[in-house]
């Protein structure tokens, strides 16, 4: 007989492992997002909130984090990530270094927002003057970009080299095989040449 009792834990093993996979996706929606730009709304919501040209809503504290669930945001931006829920602040708290990361992710997305020309809440903003944060996260945010200019400089400038050493290893061929055509054609001459001296000798034979 089936013991049931033994059966709970690892079903709460199973949702609280799902709970945070949940955390940490939204997580990483947002940190694309802090490094890589927010998107702006291509679809109309209907909401005063998302109009058509601005930035996609994104959470500024974690209250907002744990109740994001991707409803306030364009259904062309739904369609592009995982699907996501809400989650219990006192989830999150079971995760403190986890919780930090989000917090950073936050106040490096109110400063991307900046760069993208948008109007941060005041009090927000003004959190992060009064913190430096804002210098430190714009400072962030300009860093990460040129290291990724870098890489995809240094990735563009090894597929070249790739390509380089690949034309030279065809050329190198194509010279040796012009060498060798060479070497043929001139063997082919001396056999001709040799051809054209025995035809002399015997002409002279067939008119006799």
């Amino acid at each position: 007989m089936t013991n049931t009792k033994s059966r709970k834990p690892a079903v709460a093993d199973v949702n609280k492992d799902n709970a945070k996979k949940n955390i940490v996706c939204k997580k990483n929606l947002l940190d694309a997002w802090a490094k890589n730009g927010i998107p702006l709304v291509l679809d109309d919501l209907s909401s005063p909130r998302s109009a058509i040209g601005q930035l996609e809503y994104f959470p500024r504290t974690i209250r907002q984090f744990n109740f994001w669930d991707g409803t306030a945001n364009s259904h062309s931006v739904r369609n592009g990530f995982p699907t996501i829920s809400r989650n219990a602040n006192d989830t999150l708290r079971r995760y403190p270094e986890l919780r930090k990361e989000i917090e950073d992710i936050l106040d490096a997305l109110i400063a991307r927002e900046i760069l993208q020309h948008n109007r941060a809440k005041p009090i927000r903003l003004k959190k992060l003057r009064d913190s430096n944060t804002l210098e430190k996260k714009l400072r962030t945010i300009l860093e990460n970009e040129l290291a990724n200019l870098r890489k995809q400089q240094s990735e563009e400038q090894e597929i070249h080299n790739d390509k380089v050493v690949g034309l030279d290893g065809q050329v190198k061929e194509l010279k040796k095989l012009v060498r060798e055509l060479k070497v043929e054609n001139e063997e082919l001459n001396l056999q001709i040449g040799t051809l054209n001296s025995q035809l002399l000798k015997i002409s002279p034979l067939r008119k006799v």
